[in-house]
């Protein structure tokens, strides 16, 4: 009785234990999708938004915009694309991939100051009278440091994007086969119950018919015969 009893305890124990790992597993798999592939993937867009806003801003000084508004706007928007970008690099220090996100960095905000430069050289009376030579100084100039950080970026958010679908599509496969695994596990700790449970029946039943028999001998005098079960 006792051997049976034990081996109900350790099939459900184990299969207990088993998916404790499974999710634990699980668990580390979506905290890698969470922090370097979602909350990366969404850094990396808020950037991307931050530099468009960044073209507008200068495009706005240079068309004669508030001056000193706008420059307010480029100078905080350039704090907060560097530390997106700190960011990023603390989410990918462990990975293959921080060289990549150190590069963007650097053209990236190699072409943004020299875009804050440029627009805080210019004056009011230079803005408001040689707009068609500023803008194409800044072309000039710009365009170079621009290409770079724009390809070099271009490559961080298609990583980015990658690592997010191949992150998103690998624990979805995981979570399918621990799926499985819990269900096959189920059923097999349940037929080992199961089996369990009716040699216990038929040891526990069987005692009593012969304990039964046993008494109906003793009750008609006759001592002769012998309980076969313990």
């Amino acid at each position: 009785m006792n051997y049976f009893i034990a081996m109900v305890a350790v099939s459900v124990f184990s299969a207990a234990i088993s998916i404790f790992l499974a999710m634990g597993h699980i668990e580390k798999k979506y905290e890698h999708l969470h922090h370097n592939s979602m909350i990366g993937g969404l850094t990396t867009l808020k950037i991307e938004k931050n530099l468009n806003y960044t073209s507008r801003l200068s495009r706005d000084i240079m068309l004669g915009g508030n001056y000193d508004k706008n420059m307010q706007k480029l100078e905080a928007t350039l704090k907060e694309i560097e530390e997106h970008f700190t960011l990023l690099e603390k989410l990918m220090e462990k990975e293959s991939s921080l060289s990549m996100v150190q590069e963007a960095k650097n053209s990236t905000m190699l072409f943004l100051q020299n875009t804050l430069e440029m627009m805080k050289s210019l004056n009011s009376q230079e803005i408001a009278h040689s707009k068609d030579a500023i803008y194409a100084n800044y072309s000039k100039e710009l365009t170079p440091f621009a290409n770079a950080s724009r390809e070099s970026f271009a490559k961080l958010v298609e990583l980015k994007a990658t690592e997010l679908e191949k992150d998103s599509m690998g624990l979805a496969t995981e979570i399918n086969f621990f799926k499985f695994l819990a269900l096959i596990a189920g059923i097999v700790v349940g037929v080992i119950v199961l089996i369990l449970a009716t040699i216990i029946r038929k040891s526990i039943t069987g005692g009593i018919n012969d304990f039964t028999k046993l008494i109906s001998h003793v009750s008609k005098g006759d001592f002769s015969h012998q309980a076969t079960t313990v």
